[in-house]
């Protein structure tokens, strides 16, 4: 079973997640050290067209997307055989098959986690495995903080009722699109933080103000 790596961190943001069937996808344009070291390989432009290919099929998956190459686009679904992304990518097997290894393997943009005897991964998805979760504990060890994520409208409200708080979830959402999800000068880090502050802001707000000259009884009597 494949799935792309880091879906949601990289190929979903706060419009795409709200929409279940999505005629479009967001891609990042930024071309880091894996891209450089597969643009290098030989045939490495055709590996990442095929992984251009993939990004599409799950784009097409109903929402919460996450990066499965399955029939439903869950990690319990039936896995998409490569004669299925044959199909659904028009790119013949054998291409399909060299490249998914390629980007398996050496450069770390899918994980394939097929079963080799039953409650084991494969060797090769074993390894994207461990190096993700090495990647994870480096950056809890180093006090390093997981990269942002932008809300979708529906985690927002959801979070909110769970803290008590009636907020307009698109308002906010919208209000720090608009802001490039900045706080100040500053990157937003924590958007549930950023809802906590919007609820004692209101509960401030909502809070009657004591009239000039307001004195307690115990003054009065004195």
């Amino acid at each position: 079973m494949l799935q792309i790596i880091e879906w949601q961190e990289t190929f979903e943001n706060a419009k795409s997640r709200d929409i279940d069937h999505c005629t479009w996808i967001p891609v990042p344009n930024k071309q880091g050290r894996n891209y450089r070291r597969l643009l290098k390989m030989p045939s490495g432009a055709m590996h990442y067209g095929v992984f251009i290919a993939l990004v599409l099929v799950c784009s097409r998956q109903e929402n919460p997307r996450d990066g499965w190459l399955t029939t439903d686009g869950t990690g319990e679904g039936q896995p998409l055989s490569l004669a299925d992304l044959c199909n659904l990518t028009f790119i013949p097997v054998h291409i399909l098959k060299r490249s998914i290894e390629v980007l398996s393997t050496e450069i770390g943009w899918l994980r394939d986690t097929t079963v080799s005897s039953g409650d084991t991964l494969s060797s090769q998805g074993m390894r994207i495995k461990n190096r993700t979760e090495q990647k994870e504990q480096n950056r809890k060890k180093e006090g390093r903080a997981a990269p942002f994520a932008p809300p979708a409208i529906y985690q927002v409200g959801k979070y909110a009722s769970s803290i008590g708080f009636s907020i307009d979830a698109e308002q906010f959402v919208n209000f720090y699109q608009s802001k490039g999800w900045l706080v100040g000068k500053n990157k937003m880090k924590d958007w549930k933080a950023a809802v906590r502050t919007w609820k004692r802001r209101e509960s401030n707000e909502q809070k009657p103000k004591q009239p000039v000259g307001h004195y307690r009884e115990s003054e009065k009597l004195a």
